[in-house]
Order: structure tokens, then sequence, then C-alpha cells
């Protein structure tokens, strides 16, 4: 199995499927990729499934109708590189002239205020789905620095209503807010694994041997463990003469 963990390298691995031989490649279905890399196309097919989606527009290509504050940011990127939150979209225009040349595109999303999720999807290679653990997102500097598991109920039937109507065939991440109000929105849908799989595993699930061995029945828990995830880093200094 080759597990692909960075977003330029998985449209490429699915062109070279046919090269892997026996080798299975744990992603979502080529389509589902190449949507969901994109913000502005993941974005405009969660609408069109209808399922809520934070409005969002590619800049410079008309005008920019959304009222609220809003979010700025590459098309295509990760790890929370250039994500920009601006008081309002006539702030954006000034931001892409001191920056645009870093992306050949870029996207004007509507801010929505409220606790952030990522959720990680799990499923077989079918799409029979396996489990939904939602994480609540304590702290975040580009990665999840601290998190902690939630059962939520409205999160795993958003997330579940994306993977009926979408169809994924595999496993992914669901990045959303959950406003004040209880609306859901997903904000990035990541087709691949994320760090945060790591405390579905420490849930209980395997998603690597659900892929390979499929799924026999729905494993979805309503009530998954209570999980915190903590990252630290610390600095050795020796002095060596």
């Amino acid at each position: 199995m080759l597990v692909p963990g960075i977003d330029e390298e998985l449209n490429i691995l699915h062109q070279a499927a046919e090269r892997l031989g026996a080798t299975k490649l744990f992603l979502p279905k080529s389509i589902f990729v190449e949507t969901m890399l994109s913000k502005f196309r993941m974005a405009k097919t969660l609408s069109e499934a209808g399922i809520r989606a934070p409005k969002t527009l590619l800049f410079g290509h008309g005008p920019i109708n959304i009222a609220s504050r809003v979010v700025m940011k590459p098309e295509v990127g990760r790890g929370s590189r250039n994500v920009f939150v601006l008081a309002g979209a006539d702030k954006a225009e000034s931001l892409f002239d001191a920056i645009g040349n870093q992306c050949n595109s870029w996207v004007v999303q509507e801010f929505i205020a409220g606790e952030e999720y990522t959720v990680q999807v799990i499923a077989g290679p079918d799409s029979k789905l396996a489990g939904v653990v939602p994480i609540r997102v304590l702290e975040k500097r580009g990665s999840t620095i601290s998190a902690e598991t939630e059962t939520d109920k409205g999160i795993i039937e958003y997330c579940e209503m994306i993977h009926e109507r979408l169809d994924p065939q595999g496993s992914y991440n669901v990045q959303l807010i959950k406003a004040q109000s209880g609306d859901i929105c997903a904000f990035e849908i990541n087709p691949r694994i994320s760090t945060t799989m790591l405390m579905a595993i420490a849930a209980g699930f395997d998603p690597f041997s659900l892929f390979l061995s499929g799924v026999d029945s729905i494993q979805q828990r309503t009530n998954v463990p209570k999980i915190l995830l903590h990252r630290h880093w610390s600095n050795r200094i020796e002095v060596l003469s």
C-alpha cells in the first residue's frame, strides 16, 4: 500500500496508478481528489449537491458580492499558508496587489465564525462507510497543535451526507466550522490522510486494514472515546567542546 500525504503528489500518483502494479493507492477516486484540491470547485460541488458550503468566488472573475468578512487564500494550497481574514471584500484587491504574485489563482470566501473541526471520514474503496470521527480543534498553527475528539451527531450527519452524495471511494478529511447557531459548513476537504488521522486510529479505527480488506458493515460509533492530542516541540542543545 502507498499512502500519499502531500497535495502536490495526489494527482500525479493517480495518473501513474497502472504502474503501481499490485500496490494499492490509499486515496479516494481521482475525480474526488481533483475536485477537492481546488477550494473553488469544492465549494461549488458541495453547493450543487445541496450541502451547505461557504460562498466562494475566484478573485478577478467578476464582482465579489459577499457582504460579510471574507477569507482570502490561494485556490490550491495547504498548511494554512497565505490565508487572510479581511474585514470586507473591498480589502481583497489591495492584498492581492501586495502578494498576488505568489499564487496564480486566489479565492475569496465567506467568513463563518464558530468552532473549527477536523473530521476523519473512514471508508473502503467501494465507498462503504466505516466511521466518522469529529475532532474539535483547540489550537492550530498551520497543522493542528491541540485537539480532542467529540461526539457530535450534527457533524457526523453532515459528513455522512457528503459521503453519500459524492461517493468518494476512500478515506479523507473534512475541515468545517460549527457556528453558534448550530449550522455546519465545510470550508475545505483534504482528499488524503491528514495528521489528525492518528486520533481516529487511537479511537479504534484502522483505515488501512479497512481499505485493503473492505468494510463489512458500518462501524460508526455513536460515542467516540475521548482522545486528546497535544503536540510539543523541545530544543536540546549540547556543547561538544
